[in-house]
C-alpha cells in the first residue's frame, strides 16, 4: 500500500534528474544585447555610449549565468563618460566582477534552491535595474516607434528579472523569461535590417569594444 502511494513520485525521479539546462536568462540577455547594439547613423555620441553600456551589461548577464568570470575593465567601459547612470552601471558591473565565486561553488542552474551564481546575479540585477531603465528611456528619445517598442520590451524583460531575482533558477521564472524572449523576438522582426555589433547567438568573436571591457 505504501509503495503504491509513492510510486508516481518514484517514476518522476528520472525525469527530474534529467531536466534540460535552464538557459532562458542567458538567451534573453544575449538577445537584449543584440537588440540594443543596433546603432543609427543620426545618433549622437551620448546615445551610442548608452547603447554600448547596455550591450555590455546584457552580455555580462549571459556570461555570469554561464559561470564565466567577467574581468570587467571600468576604464574601457564608456571611457570619459560622466553620466551618472553610466557610472552607476559601471559600479554595479565592477562589484559583480569582483564577487568571484569560491572554488567549491557550482553553477547548478537546475537546482530549485538559489546557487552562488544566482545570488551573484540577483545582486547585479537589483543594483543595475535603475540605471538600465533610465538608459533605455534615454534611447527611446526620437527613435522610430518600432525601435521604441523594442527598447520598452527590453525594459519589461529586465523588470521580470528584478521581480524574480530571488528565484532565477526556478522553472516558473524560466517560463516567464521565455515569454519575454518570444515577445522581444516579435518586436525585433518589425525593425529594419541593421548591422549588429554582436550576434544573437553570441557565437562570433566579441567586437573590440566588448573584448576590451571583458578581456579573457
Amino acid at each position: 500500500m505504501l509503495l503504491r502511494r509513492f510510486l508516481p513520485l518514484l517514476l518522476l525521479l528520472p525525469t527530474a534528474c534529467t531536466l534540460p539546462l535552464n538557459s532562458a536568462l542567458r538567451d534573453w540577455a544575449r538577445q537584449a544585447s543584440f537588440a540594443v547594439a543596433r546603432t543609427a547613423p543620426e545618433e549622437d555620441a551620448p546615445q551610442r555610449t548608452a547603447r554600448g553600456a547596455l550591450a555590455a551589461y546584457f552580455y555580462a548577464l549571459g556570461a555570469m549565468w554561464d559561470g564565466a568570470p567577467l574581468n570587467f575593465q571600468p576604464a574601457a567601459f564608456a571611457p570619459g563618460s560622466t553620466e551618472p547612470t553610466i557610472l552607476a552601471l559601471s559600479a554595479a558591473l565592477a562589484t559583480a566582477s569582483a564577487d568571484a565565486p569560491p572554488r567549491w561553488a557550482t553553477n547548478e542552474v537546475t537546482s530549485p534552491r538559489p546557487t552562488y551564481e544566482d545570488r551573484r546575479l540577483s545582486r547585479l540585477i537589483r543594483a543595475a535595474d535603475a540605471p538600465v531603465q533610465q538608459l533605455l528611456l534615454q534611447l527611446k528619445t526620437g527613435v522610430a516607434p518600432a525601435e521604441a517598442a523594442v527598447l520598452t520590451r527590453i525594459g519589461e524583460g529586465h523588470a521580470v528579472l528584478l521581480a524574480q531575482a530571488g528565484r532565477l533558477s526556478q522553472r516558473e521564472t524560466e517560463r516567464d523569461i521565455l515569454q519575454q524572449m518570444d515577445a522581444l523576438s516579435r518586436d525585433m522582426r518589425r525593425l529594419p535590417p541593421a548591422a549588429p555589433q554582436i550576434t544573437a547567438e553570441g557565437a562570433a568573436p566579441l567586437p573590440p569594444s566588448l573584448a576590451a571591457i571583458f578581456p579573457p
